[in-house]
């Protein structure tokens, strides 16, 4: 979840500020305490999240004149959640996931729309579902720390420093076609902040300064990623919030869109640097 809320910031619009703010005031401390409590909590509102994501990302598509199945797309998101949590095997819920997509989207035949539909319908249940990852990164055993909480505070360190450093010093766009707002001088403050925050956090599990850098590093990136993909994702739609559930935020994917590519990130990499 994003704190700043960037793209969306008019000093002159105070009111806008205020929601923004009221929404930050209380959506952070129930993200943060579902983290740190995790068990059925935090797998409900992991599940809320993705249910509410998937709803949007569902609008995003039926702007761009695709309908994929609502029953493949919410039940490919619910099957991909019990693949998580140890019910399903992964093969079997991709095939299921898949089979069901196709036969939904030929049975509901309009000329030139079944591959299209399915696709959609897939993407989209894989896409949301990257929310599942928190409930994977909270059960990896760590010192003293919480891969969760790691994962949402480099994303803000990330968020924070671009936004900050954008604002005063940015010049040059990033990616104008998608995002004209943001800067390169943003973006490489983004790694920079979350970088000396990956450091500083990567005690917590006993990490080295250059191993909680690196980490950072390689957050931030998928963190702006993230970001710049849901903007593409909106651009192409026509749209500028995917929904108005957060006053002053929109929607939830455009309030987790860094997260949605930082939590598979994370998780990979704390995999992958086990014993390093």
């Amino acid at each position: 979840m994003k704190i700043t809320g960037a793209e969306h910031v008019d000093s002159g619009k105070s009111k806008d500020f205020v929601r923004r703010f009221t929404t930050a005031l209380w959506g952070i401390p129930v993200l943060v305490a579902a983290i740190i409590y995790g068990s059925w909590p935090l797998n409900l509102l992991v599940l809320a999240l993705a249910g509410i994501a998937c709803w949007e990302y569902r609008g995003l598509v039926i702007r761009k004149g695709g309908d994929p199945s609502t029953l493949g797309l919410f039940g490919g998101v619910l099957l991909l959640f019990l693949a998580q949590q140890g019910y399903l095997s992964l093969q079997f819920t991709f095939a299921l996931l898949t089979i069901g997509n196709l036969i939904l989207a030929a049975g509901r035949y309009k000329k030139g729309s079944v591959l299209t539909n399915a696709a959609f319908a897939i993407l989209g249940a894989l896409y949301v579902s990257f929310f599942y990852y928190l409930l994977s990164l909270r059960q990896l055993p760590a010192y003293r720390g919480n891969y969760a909480l790691y994962a949402l505070f480099l994303t803000w360190a990330t968020d924070i420093s671009a936004y900050f450093i954008g604002v005063t010093w940015g010049r040059t766009p990033l990616v104008q076609a998608i995002s004209p707002k943001k800067s390169r001088e943003g973006a490489l403050a983004g790694l920079l902040g979350c970088a000396l925050a990956g450091a500083l956090l990567g005690t917590w599990f006993q990490w080295s300064l250059l191993k909680g850098a690196f980490v950072g590093l390689v957050v931030s990136v998928a963190a702006q990623a993230g970001d710049l993909c849901e903007s593409a994702l909106k651009r192409d739609a026509g749209v500028k919030d995917t929904g108005q559930i957060l006053p002053g935020h929109g929607g939830i994917l455009d309030r987790f869109d860094s997260i949605l590519f930082v939590a598979p990130v994370l998780y990979f990499v704390v995999q992958l640097l086990k014993g390093v």
